[in-house]
């Protein structure tokens, strides 16, 4: 079962990343590949909307853990509906780490097993969507350019 970790630096506080990205239901604000997300099951689940050019179709995925105070969730795709997506299984986590008052770093990563590509085609789409996650949180909240990523297998 392939892993990902990511993560990346921005020059902003913990707490300014955290506010804007701890809702689940803000992915649309700050990914490009996500057109809408439509929460149910009181907040629990949220439906995504992909774009036509991530391949369209529609991600299902359930919040499994939150806590405010550590700045982290977990959360796992429950359907892939008519999304070319390789993943089965796939469960991701999120944390917003504080490095300085300053600065932090996210963590992006997932577990998850491979449908319909190689493992390392589904790894990279995986490190992609982080990546798109990084740029949109930086793009969206006026941030420098990224000071460092690290990624592995």
């Amino acid at each position: 079962m392939p892993e990902v970790v990511t993560s990346e630096e921005f020059e902003t506080p913990a707490d300014r990343v955290w506010d804007f990205i701890a809702g689940f239901d803000t992915l649309p604000d700050y990914h490009a590949a996500v057109e809408a997300s439509v929460l149910s099951k009181g907040g629990a689940e949220r439906r995504l909307t992909m774009t036509d050019e991530a391949g369209g179709g529609t991600v299902v995925e359930r919040l499994m853990s939150f806590d405010d105070e550590r700045r982290t969730f977990g959360y796992r795709i429950l359907e892939l509906i008519d999304c070319p997506l390789p993943f089965a299984d796939y469960q991701a986590h999120v944390q917003v780490e504080e490095t300085s008052p300053a600065t932090c770093k996210v963590h992006w990563g997932s577990t998850f097993k491979t449908v319909g590509a190689t493992d390392d085609e589904a790894v990279a789409i995986a490190q992609a969507i982080y990546q798109g996650c990084y740029d949109g949180i930086r793009r969206t909240l006026e941030l420098p350019a990224h000071t460092s990523a690290g990624e592995s297998p």
